[in-house]
């Protein structure tokens, strides 16, 4: 067993593409990611991948426009623009829990997923970036 831990290089992203969650979802662009990638004799046994993730939030309208769809729908195709024009292939939506359950529904009406698990930040201390 020799195992060891690296960056994949951009030349080898396609060597995730028969792994999950990329096998479904597309291998991500390396110009905007960077993997890091453990090896068991060359087989790629484990992955962290560091990208940037485009975020739409926070979403807002005032109280009197809240119950039309109509603006919603718009406001969603106007992003799609914005997100074709700069190769966006992916969108993050946080919604608070307190917000989830009138918020949750809207999002899955404009074709967000819900994904599993709870959102966490960690901050780089200045002196390190």
């Amino acid at each position: 067993m020799t195992i060891t831990v690296r960056e994949l290089p951009p030349a080898e992203f396609g060597r995730l593409a028969e792994i999950e969650p990329f096998k479904t979802y597309g291998v991500p662009s390396s110009e905007t990611t960077r993997c890091v990638v453990v090896e068991d004799n060359g087989v790629i046994v484990g992955y962290w991948p560091i990208w940037n993730a485009v975020h739409a939030e926070p979403l807002w309208l005032d109280e009197g426009y809240r119950n039309s769809p109509v603006i919603g729908r718009k406001m969603l195709e106007e992003a799609h623009v914005i997100l074709k024009q700069h190769g966006v292939k992916s969108l993050f939506a946080v919604i608070g829990h307190k917000d989830i359950l009138v918020n949750g529904p809207v999002a899955k009406k404009l074709g967000f997923e819900r994904m599993s698990g709870d959102l966490y930040m960690m901050t780089i201390p200045p002196e390190e970036v």
